[in-house]
């Protein structure tokens, strides 16, 4: 009798096993939002950008400026509806101060929602910003901003596995390519560029490429330039479950 008993529990029994293998979702690209203002104060607020829903949202903004006087300055913080961003990258790029500055902010609210750009002083010059919104992407890639005087810049930079690149080009003189990596060039995806003082910044960005090590390239029409990229991780995924029903 005990061991139909046992066994007529058996037949029912469910068991939820923790299994270790992980499914991940594949960095998507959502909205993209391109401006160029003039400041005349200590804060820029910009309305039209829509964060995409999803899981794993990630959002990125570059900001392409001058460092000279009251043409310029620096970027001393952004948020996106009131959330504060963590500051990636900020430094000056080849001649006459450029400067670029590089924000992102994971888990950010969906919507349409308020970025504010605050100034360490009131900002005259002109300011491009672009806008990246993500899903099953995380932080933790890496960025960096090089100089090439004179062009081509062509920095080495490594990633993870099935990461995207996000390459941002500032020039005194326009870009003409920006290759990621080396000798595949992407479309510029601000319609070619956006004017900020002392010249113009473009952008693209690359599908997910394969871990390593690579040679990224950016080509202007002249002058000082400067390269920046950002890796875009694929969001880590949490261990699956799997329900196994044991029958007789």
């Amino acid at each position: 009798m005990v061991i139909k008993s046992l066994n007529a529990k058996l037949f029912s029994l469910l068991i939820l096993i923790a299994s270790h293998f992980q499914i991940k979702a594949a960095v998507t690209t959502g909205n993209q939002t391109f401006d160029s203002f003039n400041p005349n104060a200590t804060s820029y607020t910009i309305s039209d950008h829509n964060q995409n829903t999803g899981s794993d949202r990630y959002l990125v903004v570059v900001l392409c400026f001058s460092s000279l006087g009251t043409w310029g300055g620096t970027v001393s913080g952004v948020t996106w509806n009131g959330v504060s961003m963590t500051q990636l990258q900020q430094a000056t790029y080849g001649i006459n101060s450029g400067k670029l500055a590089i924000f992102e902010l994971e888990d950010p609210a969906t919507g349409t929602n308020d970025l504010v750009i605050s100034f360490g002083s009131t900002f005259q010059g002109a300011v491009s910003s672009s806008i990246f919104s993500f899903t099953g992407a995380q932080s933790g890639g890496n960025s960096e901003i090089n100089n090439g005087d004179p062009t081509p810049t062509e920095p080495t930079f490594t990633i993870s596995d099935q990461s995207v690149v996000l390459g941002i080009s500032a020039s005194n003189f326009g870009t003409t390519t920006i290759e990621l990596p080396q000798g595949t060039s992407r479309s510029l995806l601000n319609g070619g560029s956006e004017s900020c003082y002392p010249g113009s910044c473009s952008v693209a960005l690359s599908p997910a490429l394969s871990s390593g090590t690579s040679t990224y390239e950016s080509n202007t029409g002249g002058g000082s330039a400067s390269l920046a990229l950002v890796e875009i991780q694929e969001a880590a995924a949490a261990p699956a479950s799997r329900r196994v029903m044991i029958t007789n």
